[in-house]
C-alpha cells in the first residue's frame, strides 16, 4: 500500500488527501500498510486527524532492526515508535492492527525479546497485535534466507509469549493480542 503511485508520480498521502476531501459520511480502513509509509508521515498527519480514517493494518514483522532489514523493509523501529506515540496522542480512535512474526529467519532470542518488549509496551485498547509463527512459503522473500529458526524453538517462543501474557499482562487487553500458529495451516 505505501508504494502506491510511485510509478505514476503520486503517493499514498495524496490519494488519501483526495479521498478524505469527499464531503460524505464514511470511514476508511487501510489494509496491509507497509511501514515504509513513514516517509509520508508529515503529509499523513492531517489526514489521520481528519476523523475519516477508521483503522490501519501494518505488517511490522519484528521490533528488531536486524530482522526488519532482513525482511527487505527500509525503516527503523524507532521511527515506528514515534508514529505509535503520535497516534496515541493525536488519533487515539484509529484502530491499529500490527502484524508481527515469531521465528523469522535469523531471529535470535534477543530479537524475539525486543519484539516481546515492544508488544507489551505499546499494547492498548485501540492497538491489536496479531502474532504469527513463521512459515516457509516457496517464492516468498524469506524463503531464500538461511538460518531458519527451528520448529522446536518457535514452539518454545510461542510458549514464552503465552506465559508472559498469563503472568504479567493487563487481562482487560487480552482480547487485543492474538497468536496465530501458521505452521500447521496448509
Amino acid at each position: 500500500t505505501s508504494i502506491y503511485g510511485w510509478d505514476i508520480g503520486t503517493n499514498l498521502a495524496l490519494l488519501l488527501k483526495n479521498i478524505i476531501a469527499v464531503e460524505k459520511k464514511y470511514f476508511v480502513d487501510i489494509g496491509n500498510l507497509n511501514p515504509e509509509f513513514l516517509v509520508y508521515f508529515k503529509e499523513l498527519k492531517p489526514i489521520l486527524k481528519s476523523g475519516k480514517i477508521n483503522a490501519m493494518t501494518i505488517p511490522l514483522i519484528s521490533a528488531s532492526n536486524k530482522i526488519i532489514l532482513l525482511s527487505g523493509k527500509r525503516f527503523k523501529i524507532n521511527d515506528f515508535k514515534v508514529f505509535l506515540n503520535w497516534m496515541e496522542d493525536y488519533c487515539p480512535n484509529i484502530r491499529l492492527n500490527i502484524n508481527s512474526i515469531i521465528g523469522y529467519p535469523h531471529e535470535t532470542i534477543s530479537d524475539f525479546q525486543e519484539t516481546l518488549k515492544f508488544i507489551f509496551k505499546y499494547l492498548r485498547a485501540n492497538l491489536i497485535f496479531e502474532i504469527y509463527t513463521y512459515k516457509d512459503i516457496y517464492f516468498s522473500e524469506s524463503y531464500r534466507l538461511k538460518n531458519k529458526v527451528k520448529e522446536k524453538e518457535i514452539t518454545r517462543r510461542v510458549g514464552i509469549l503465552r506465559e508472559t501474557v498469563r503472568l504479567s499482562f493487563d487481562k482487560s487487553l487480552a482480547k487485543n493480542l492474538a497468536i496465530i500458529d501458521t505452521r500447521f495451516i496448509k
